[in-house]
């Protein structure tokens, strides 16, 4: 499947025929049509994959015992990266004669979207009751958050580049994340009752 993914992703759907897919992949006609029964058959198998793939990453990457900061990122770089190929499966697939559901590359997208936004709520609920975080809707925090994924996502699948770069969504939560950062409380000089604000030293 990887060989009609790459095809698909560089010629989209239409632009792919079964011939080079066979070619390309090394097996004869009838062994791809038995085990997909046809190009239809294939691509959605490739979507469903994609899609598949994302789910596992996504759960290694919102799970451990690290700091919520740390799997936060480690969400939205795997939102980015794995949601790139989906993506791209996406726009290739236009006018192929596919359901439009959940096994379809556009029901998978709506998918990976509501997974990314549920668990980055769960997470920074995580943070803001263990004081990581400071106090905020996490529902609108992680639709920025996967907002921000989004966009990286949306500018790479119209690159041809194969490696996804994750430097500009990881810059991008950087910055949604220093905004959820708790702030620190002012501290009472113990004479006039008024906080003191401590200032760094410039060297």
């Amino acid at each position: 499947m990887e060989a009609a993914a790459r095809l698909f992703a560089s010629h989209g759907y239409a632009g792919t025929s079964v011939r080079e897919i066979i070619r390309a992949a090394g097996v004869s006609r009838p062994v791809l049509y038995y085990h997909f029964g046809s190009k239809e058959g294939l691509y959605l198998a490739v979507a469903q994959a994609a899609v598949a793939n994302y789910e596992a990453a996504f759960a290694y990457a919102a799970a451990g015992a690290d700091d919520v900061v740390l799997r936060i990122r480690r969400v939205c770089r795997a939102h980015a990266v794995v949601g790139r190929e989906l993506a791209r499966l996406n726009a290739a697939g236009v006018g192929a004669p596919v359901p439009r559901d959940e096994t379809s590359p556009s029901g998978g997208a709506g998918r990976v979207l509501a997974l990314a936004v549920e668990a980055l709520c769960a997470l920074i609920a995580e943070g803001v009751a263990s004081g990581e975080l400071a106090p905020c809707d996490p529902s609108a925090a992680a639709l920025a958050l996967v907002g921000a994924a989004e966009v990286s996502v949306a500018q790479q699948a119209c690159t041809p580049s194969e490696r996804p770069n994750t430097d500009r969504v990881d810059g991008v939560v950087a910055v949604i994340l220093r905004g959820l950062a708790p702030r620190e409380q002012p501290k009472d000089d113990g004479v006039s009752g008024s906080p003191v604000t401590h200032r760094r030293r410039r060297q």
